[in-house]
């Protein structure tokens, strides 16, 4: 809901998910109007109409549980990421809010994602941040912001070179990164997945 109303606000046209049942019927009594789904955004894909194509996509997925409350790790919110990007319309941008743990190493869920990601566009930008940024909110958990662009192909996208930098540990420019940044677009899909234990949504 905090995502969605700044989104609004900028004029642009909802697609919102949101899993659990109560906060889903907040959203729809304060959206009306716009797209409101109640599905598992890691097929959120597959469930989608094939005409909603977002040019931004926002989400916050789960840092280790799915739906169903089985613990998968990485691999989980690695599933919600790669769903949303292949929903995302070329020319888009992806922003993730993870756990600060979400970083590709050897063989991990997060490197077969980036490896993904990068045929068709790849990663501009991973920052982590401390968790008292999110205090006010009622967690404390040590967060990273994962930005993603679908440029049509990888020799569009600087990813390569993100990439590595970010297996190297090196922090990724906020310069570069809004560098020759086009317009904001204005199709925004925004996913949220409750947990029962209200401690994390995506």
């Amino acid at each position: 809901g905090l995502l969605a109303v700044h989104a609004q606000a900028a004029g642009a046209r909802l697609i919102l998910n949101e899993l659990e049942k109560v906060r889903f019927g907040i959203l729809s009594s304060l959206f009306e109007g716009q797209h409101l789904y109640n599905r598992n955004a890691e097929h959120i894909h597959d469930y989608l109409p094939a005409e909603l194509l977002p040019t931004a996509v926002i989400m916050n997925p789960p840092f280790s549980i799915a739906a169903n409350g089985k613990k998968g790790g990485l691999a989980v919110t690695a599933a919600h990421i790669r769903s949303s990007y292949d929903r995302l319309a070329e020319g888009g941008r992806l922003v993730a809010i993870t756990g600060a743990n979400f970083v590709p190493k050897s063989g991990n869920a997060v490197e077969t994602l980036l490896d993904y990601v990068g045929k068709t566009g790849g990663l501009q930008l991973s920052c982590s941040f401390p968790g008292k940024i999110f205090a006010r909110h009622g967690t404390s958990f040590e967060t990273r912001m994962t930005v993603i662009d679908k440029c049509g192909s990888a020799e569009d996208s600087n990813s390569p070179d993100r990439f590595h930098q970010l297996k190297g540990g090196r922090a990724l420019s906020l310069e570069k990164f809004t560098h020759g940044r086009k317009s904001l677009c204005f199709r925004v899909l925004i996913l949220s997945l409750g947990q029962k234990t209200g401690r994390h949504s995506t």
